[in-house]
Order: structure tokens, then C-alpha cells, then sequence
């Protein structure tokens, strides 16, 4: 191009050397070529950087096409393949990345576009990834409103690609275990033609279930519980028509924990949420009791006394779970936290790093599974015994027995 010859010169030879041939069909005349590079995932997959923008070719060089996308007009002096992504060295736009090339390199298997494809996502980081698009304003907010140029960061977590030939009545994405277990849904799907990118905003299990009106100090934020390194099946539903495709959700890099004791991790974690979840379920279920009791001592005030009596027993439960004196986030620091608040910490202490449960995790699991069950087996006794015996005074007055209910309490 020095000597005023804008053509484009690629030459590609197939026998070590002996001949070359000028392999430049789809790039326009005028866009000289900077440089090739050739994928190392997918023999013959070769991106080239010209004077105007990127090319691809999926047939070792027989034919280009544009791939631009966003991509301004603008001269790409270098190239390279960072594991999954495509880093174009621009003059004068600085970096552009194209992120997650599997859709790309799945492109030459995929023949027809007037079918929806699900493309085979790459093995997904379970990266905790925090922060924003960057950027800023220049001299500060106070001073001006104009913003800094800025890119978007690319998705995070297990980021799916899909393509639809027509608009879709509805498009569902799912992400599955082994097992069949729905472990996360993508959110924000769009349905209308074209390529399209989505990803779970969560991929975790449900952790135990906190009821409104239960206060609990230090466990925030740590209620799910994040999916172990392993084998997963994203599952996407568009009109009916469902389409599967595998990938391996893999640990972060920079922990030295083992996919072993990730997994260990979620094992107990799931454990402390069940049990956690049983201990606020005691607590919903008395204060079920004691609605309906109110109740019906309003209607059966001769049965007062039997019901001050066996809810006091009631309430020794509760308060060995619950601070039931916490009318506010701040009370916990007046009233200390109870059972089931414990158990919650301690969910939030195994799954807040990226490693493997220690053995004082274990021991304190234990020791707290222990006091729970001595609440347990007071539960039921009360069930099975004073609460039975109440509600035959009830029924003999005329009134609705007292059943327990797990509902919002």
C-alpha cells in the first residue's frame, strides 16, 4: 500500500512452500491486508485485519466475509486469539475485543439460517466478577456531564448464543444438573430475529427459605447456595421446540481449591440450608399457632388460661430459634442472635470463598444440628401432646381445631 497498491494480498500455500496462491475472494479491493491469524481451536477457521475492518474465513482462506458488527471502519494492524476471544489492535480506536468465539467457530457446521440454533457454549468461570463498565466523567460530576468513551464488559457466568430466523412467541432458557434440576434461568431472553447472547444472572440453588418478618443479623446476601464445578445442560424452549447442549461450569482459576471440595461445599452448604430451613419453618408454624389461637380465644374466652399456658410452651421453642425480640436489623446488636441465625452465618462463612469447608465448619454444623434437635423433638411433643389436648377443648366448645400452616407469617 506504500506504493499506492490498495489491493489485498493474502498468500496461502498447501505444500510447505512449493506454491502459493493469492487467496482473497470477499475482501473489497481497496482493503489492503494488515495481518492473519489462524484460530488454534479450529484448523482453517483464519480471521484477517485490513484497512477497513475484520474478515473470517471458514474455508482456509477460499472465501471471506465481513465480520464487523460494531466494529468502526478502521484500519486493524495486529490480531491474536486469547483463549476464547479475538483481540483486534486498531490504529486510533484502541482495543476492540470480540468475546466468546464459539458461535463463530461453530458457524461452518451450521448450513442453514432458517432454523434455530442453540450454539455449544464454551466451559463457563465461576468467577466472582464484581464492578461496572468503567468510565467516568472528565474533572469530576461537579465540574461536567460529558462522559468518557467507555466499552461494555462482556457477559459473565454461562453465557449462551442462539439464533432465531423469525421473531419468537416465547423463548425460555434453562440450566440443568445431572440430575434434570433446573439450577438457573436466563433472564431478559430476546425473541425477536437474529443473534442473540443471554446469561443467568444467578447460577446457584435455592438456600433456605426466610419468611417475612424474620430478622437476621450477618447472613444476608448468603441464601443460594453457588452451583459446584461439574457437567451442565443449558436448555432452551423456543415455541415448544427445545434444543440441549452441554458445557463444564469449571472453578475459578485463582482458587487452589480442588473441584472435590467444591463440591464438598456445596454438600454442606446444602445441608445447613435445609436445617436452617427447618428451624424457620418451627418458627412460622408458631406463630400460625398463635394467630389462630388469638382467634379463637376471642370467640372461647373461658379457654384463655389452657391457651396462655401451652403457648408459653410454644415460645420457649421459638426463642431458643428465633430473637424474637428483634423488631429491627439494629436490635441485634442489643439481643443476640438465636439458633437458626446461627445456622444462617454459618452458611454464609462455607460459601463466601472460593475453598473447600474446613473442619471447624463441620464441628460447628454438628454442634448447632445437635441444639436443633433437641428444638425439634420439643416441637413435636408439644404438637403431639398440649396442642391435641387444647384442641379436643375446643372442638368440645364448639370451636375450629387449631391446625398449623407453613404460609407467610
Amino acid at each position: 500500500h506504500e506504493s499506492d497498491d490498495y489491493r489485498p494480498y493474502i498468500y496461502i500455500t498447501d505444500d510447505s512452500g512449493k506454491t502459493w496462491r493469492n487467496a482473497v475472494r470477499g475482501i473489497p479491493n481497496d482493503a489492503f491486508v494488515r495481518v492473519v491469524r489462524e484460530d488454534p481451536a479450529r484448523k482453517g477457521l483464519l480471521y484477517a485485519g485490513t484497512e477497513t475492518g475484520v474478515y473470517v474465513s471458514f474455508d482456509s482462506g477460499a472465501n471471506w466475509a465481513p465480520l464487523q458488527m460494531n466494529l468502526p471502519i478502521v484500519p486493524i494492524h495486529d490480531l491474536t486469539i486469547k483463549e476464547d476471544d479475538l483481540v483486534a489492535a486498531t490504529h486510533g480506536r484502541s482495543f476492540w475485543v470480540l468475546d466468546d468465539l464459539s458461535p463463530v467457530r461453530q458457524a461452518a457446521d451450521v448450513r442453514s439460517a432458517n432454523k434455530v440454533i442453540l450454539y455449544k457454549p464454551s466451559d463457563a468461570t465461576r468467577a466472582r466478577i464484581g464492578g461496572g463498565g468503567g468510565g467516568g466523567r472528565r474533572g469530576g460530576a461537579a465540574q461536567s456531564a460529558e462522559t468518557e468513551p467507555m466499552g461494555a464488559n462482556p457477559m459473565t457466568g454461562a453465557v449462551v448464543s442462539y439464533y432465531l430466523p423469525s421473531e419468537a412467541k416465547e423463548v425460555k432458557i434453562e440450566y440443568l444438573d445431572k440430575s434434570g434440576t433446573v439450577v438457573a434461568s436466563a433472564a431478559n431472553v430476546d425473541k425477536s430475529a437474529g443473534f442473540h447472547r443471554a446469561t443467568a444472572a444467578s447460577f446457584s440453588y435455592p438456600g433456605y427459605v426466610n419468611p417475612p418478618r424474620m430478622l437476621m443479623w450477618g447472613a444476608g446476601g448468603r441464601s443460594t447456595i453457588p452451583a459446584p464445578p461439574g457437567e451442565y445442560t443449558v436448555r432452551m424452549t423456543v415455541d415448544g421446540q427445545v434444543l440441549t447442549q452441554t458445557f463444564r461450569w469449571t472453578k475459578d482459576p485463582r482458587s487452589p481449591a480442588t473441584d472435590a471440595e467444591l463440591v464438598a461445599q456445596y454438600q454442606l452448604a446444602k445441608r445447613i440450608s435445609d436445617r436452617t430451613t427447618e428451624a424457620n419453618n418451627i418458627v412460622v408454624k408458631v406463630r400460625s399457632i398463635r394467630e389462630q389461637v388469638l382467634k379463637a380465644c376471642e370467640s372461647h374466652p373461658e379457654l384463655k388460661s389452657d391457651a396462655d399456658t401451652m403457648m408459653a410452651k410454644f415460645e420457649l421453642v421459638e426463642n431458643a430459634i428465633y430473637q424474637t425480640k428483634a423488631q429491627s436489623g439494629q436490635d441485634l446488636l442489643n439481643y443476640p442472635i438465636k439458633l437458626n441465625n446461627r445456622m444462617a452465618a454459618l452458611m454464609g462463612v462455607v460459601v463466601g470463598v472460593e475453598y473447600g469447608p474446613t473442619q471447624q465448619t463441620y464441628e460447628v454444623f454438628d454442634m448447632l444440628s445437635k441444639l436443633l434437635d433437641v428444638e425439634v423433638a420439643n416441637m413435636k411433643r408439644l404438637e403431639d401432646n398440649d396442642l391435641k389436648a387444647f384442641n379436643m377443648k375446643l372442638t368440645a366448645a364448639g370451636g375450629t381445631p387449631i391446625v398449623p400452616v407453613l404460609g407467610t407469617q
